[in-house]
C-alpha cells in the first residue's frame, strides 16, 4: 500500500511548475492544488503501476476528461537506437517536407526515436517506406466528426475537424494529448525529449549532441527548456492576444514563447499533462472557445507566465532553437530576396547566415534547429534541394509561402513552363 509521505508531496509540488517571476500571474489556490494533485495523481501511477504496466494502461487522465484511449494504427521500423525522442505532428502530402525534417535530423547524426502523427489518407506509399527506411514510429490520425461544442479554425476545409480520441477537443490542442499518450507508450523514449512542429522545421546539428541544456542538468535533475521568439514577437502578436485577453483577461507584453520545448521524459510528460488539462479547461468556458489559430500558443503562454509549468527561458537566437521568420520579414523589407542563399552579401554581413548558408545564432555558432526557414522563399529552397538528405526529390523551382503555419502553396514549374499548385495542408500541428 503507497502511503502519501512528505516526499512524494514535495515532488509533486517539484513537478507543478514553482517558478519565480516578478511579472508573473499568481496562480489561485485552488487552480495551485489541481495542479499538485494532477502531479500526485501521475506519480502514484508509476508507483503503483509500474513502467511495464503504464506501458499497456490507458494513459492517465484528469477529472474533466471522458475520452478513452482507443488504439491508433501504428507502424514502427524494428530498428531504434538511442533513448532521446523528437515528437512532431502534421499532415503533408509532399515527401518534401518530411526529408526536410526527418532527413536533415538524421543527417545530423541523431539515432533516436521519431514519433510523427500523421493522416494516413494524406501520404502515399513513397511517403510511407521513405518514413520507415528512416527508422521513423508512425502514428496514424483517424480523423472523426468533433462533439457539438468544439469549434473549428474557421479555414478548416473538411467536415471532420477533429481526431480520436479527442473528439471533444480542437485539433490543434489534440496534439498534445496524443503526444503525451505516444511518450507514455514508448518503452525506450527515456532520455531527453523534443517537442516541435513539423513544417518548416530543419536540422542542422543533432539536437541532443553538444547541448548544455541538457549536459548542464544533473542525471537526477528534471529540466525544462523553452525558447523566445524574435525580441519585437510579444503576447501581444495577433496570433496570442486575442485569445489571451478574451479567456484569461490576460494583458501583459511580455516575450512571445514558441511551441517548442526540450525536457526530459518525466518533465516533457506533466508539460504535456498541464497541456491537456488546460486545454479542457477552456474547452469548458464560451469565451475560451475561439477560432483564432494560435490558441495553443497562448495556452502555453499562459501556463508559464501564469506559474503552473516552471521552464528556463532562452532569448532568441541563443540556444538550440532559431525560429527565423521575422528576420526573413526584414530581409524582404530591406533588400528584396536574394539570387544566391549562400554568398549573400547581405545576409552575411548581418551573420544570419555563414560562408555555407547555414543559420547562425548571435555567437557565430550554427543553429540546431532552426523554424519557419521557407519564409525566406526561392533562394533559401534552392539551396535546400542541394543538401545531401534531399537526394532524390523533385526540387520545388518556385516556392511562395502564404502563413506557412497554417499551410503553404508551392508551385512547381513542369517541363512547358506551366505551373502545377500544390496545396500541403497543415491540418494539425504544433506552431
Amino acid at each position: 500500500m503507497v502511503h502519501l509521505s512528505a516526499d512524494l508531496i514535495q515532488l509533486a509540488i517539484t513537478f507543478s511548475g514553482e517558478y519565480n517571476c516578478n511579472n508573473c500571474m499568481m496562480m489561485t489556490v485552488s487552480n495551485r492544488w489541481k495542479v499538485i494533485l494532477s502531479s500526485l495523481t501521475m506519480v502514484f501511477a508509476f508507483i503503483a503501476l509500474g513502467p511495464s504496466e503504464i506501458q499497456n494502461s490507458q494513459s492517465i487522465k484528469f477529472d474533466s476528461i471522458s475520452s478513452q484511449i482507443s488504439t491508433i494504427e501504428s507502424f514502427r521500423s524494428p530498428i531504434q537506437t538511442g533513448t532521446s525522442t523528437v515528437i512532431a505532428v502534421g499532415t503533408y502530402n509532399d515527401i518534401v517536407v518530411y526529408k526536410q525534417f526527418v532527413g536533415s535530423l538524421r543527417y545530423s547524426g541523431f539515432r533516436g526515436s521519431i514519433i510523427l502523427g500523421i493522416q494516413k489518407q494524406e501520404i502515399n506509399l513513397e511517403i510511407q517506406h521513405y518514413l520507415l527506411s528512416q527508422n521513423v514510429t508512425i502514428k496514424y490520425l483517424i480523423e472523426t466528426p468533433c462533439r457539438h461544442h468544439v469549434v473549428p479554425f474557421e479555414s478548416s476545409e473538411n467536415n471532420n475537424p477533429c481526431v480520436e480520441p479527442y473528439a471533444d477537443l480542437k485539433l490543434n490542442w489534440s496534439g498534445y494529448a496524443l503526444a503525451r499518450d505516444w511518450l507514455q507508450e514508448c518503452k525506450s523514449c527515456t532520455g531527453p525529449v523534443l517537442l516541435t512542429p513539423l513544417l518548416d522545421v530543419f536540422f542542422q546539428n543533432n539536437p541532443f549532441v553538444n547541448n548544455d541544456l541538457i549536459s548542464s542538468s544533473s542525471e537526477n535533475k528534471p529540466f525544462l527548456h523553452l525558447f523566445e521568439e524574435h525580441p519585437l514577437l510579444t503576447t501581444k502578436d495577433w496570433t496570442v492576444d486575442n485569445s489571451l485577453k478574451s479567456c484569461k483577461d490576460f494583458r501583459w507584453d511580455v516575450p512571445l514563447l514558441k511551441s517548442m520545448v526540450l525536457a526530459d521524459q518525466t518533465s516533457m510528460t506533466f508539460y504535456l499533462q498541464n497541456m491537456v488539462y488546460e486545454s479542457y479547461e477552456w474547452m469548458e468556458q464560451k469565451k475560451c472557445q475561439l477560432s483564432n489559430f494560435g490558441d495553443e500558443s497562448a495556452i502555453q503562454n499562459y501556463l508559464f507566465y501564469n506559474s503552473v509549468v516552471a521552464a528556463t527561458v532562452h532569448p532568441h537566437r541563443t540556444s538550440v532553437v532559431n525560429s527565423v521568420g521575422f528576420e526573413a520579414m526584414e530581409v524582404k523589407k530591406e533588400n528584396g530576396s536574394t539570387r544566391q542563399w549562400e554568398t549573400s552579401s547581405f545576409l552575411l554581413k548581418r551573420r544570419l547566415i555563414d560562408s555555407q548558408g547555414y543559420f547562425l545564432n548571435f555567437d557565430g555558432t550554427r543553429s540546431s534547429i532552426v523554424h519557419q526557414f521557407t519564409q525566406f522563399g526561392k533562394p533559401f529552397i534552392k539551396w535546400m534541394d542541394r543538401q545531401p538528405f534531399m537526394a532524390g526529390s523533385k526540387g520545388l523551382l518556385d516556392y511562395n509561402i502564404k502563413d506557412s503555419s497554417l499551410y503553404f502553396l508551392a508551385i512547381e514549374k513542369n517541363s512547358r513552363g506551366g505551373t502545377k499548385k500544390k496545396i500541403l495542408r497543415n491540418k494539425l500541428g504544433f506552431k
